[in-house]
């Protein structure tokens, strides 16, 4: 019997860590700044970088781990990995993050899924110029193919990264680079 000093147990008050991380992004978001497009983002500090697409970001109070939309790097193993991850520590520690998330917000490893912003620097777009990242790619197909699984507008980073393959900036200087998303279909196998 419970009575009013008793905390109740069970399955109903043990939520895992990753249902409290996404519960409290959603109500972040909802309660979010508003850019100029009208879109929630949030602002936050870089706690360490993981690799060329994903990092652990901290509003002071709650860890958590973020995927950048838009860009896939290179996996680890391949050539420019580790280029990819120091560009992006160096982009990602020079300033405030903003993030705006995209779609449900979190993507299905619980990572926290959206747009990076350094100032009004967009960081996909900037490691994609590089020829440190490639835009990324549903399923691992070729724009316009799975139009519908993308949930930005992919052409700006399409562009980018035409043109740092025409100018065979880093990761396209190879004679025949594996894309990062059939790197890691290789490893499924």
């Amino acid at each position: 019997m419970m009575n009013a000093n008793s905390v109740p147990t069970g399955n109903l008050y043990t939520m895992s860590k990753i249902r409290i991380l996404i519960l409290a992004i959603v109500s972040l978001w909802c309660l979010g700044l508003h850019a100029e497009d009208g879109k929630p983002s949030f602002v936050y500090k870089t706690v360490s970088v993981l690799d060329g697409d994903t990092f652990i970001a901290t509003d002071g109070n709650v860890t958590f781990r973020v995927r950048i939309a838009a860009m896939d790097a290179p996996e680890k193993g391949q050539p420019y990995s580790k280029m990819a991850t120091s560009r992006l520590k160096q982009i990602l520690m020079s300033g405030n993050v903003v993030i705006k998330p995209i779609d449900k917000g979190h993507d299905r490893y619980g990572r926290v899924l959206g747009m990076m912003f350094v100032g009004k620097e967009d960081v996909a777009l900037t490691m994609i110029q590089a020829g440190l990242a490639t835009y990324y790619r549903p399923s691992c197909r070729d724009y316009p193919a799975d139009r519908g699984k993308y949930n930005y507008e992919p052409e700006k980073y399409i562009q980018a990264e035409h043109e740092a393959r025409e100018l065979q900036k880093n990761f396209w200087s190879g004679p025949k680079p594996t894309l990062p998303c059939r790197q890691r279909n290789r490893f499924k196998d």
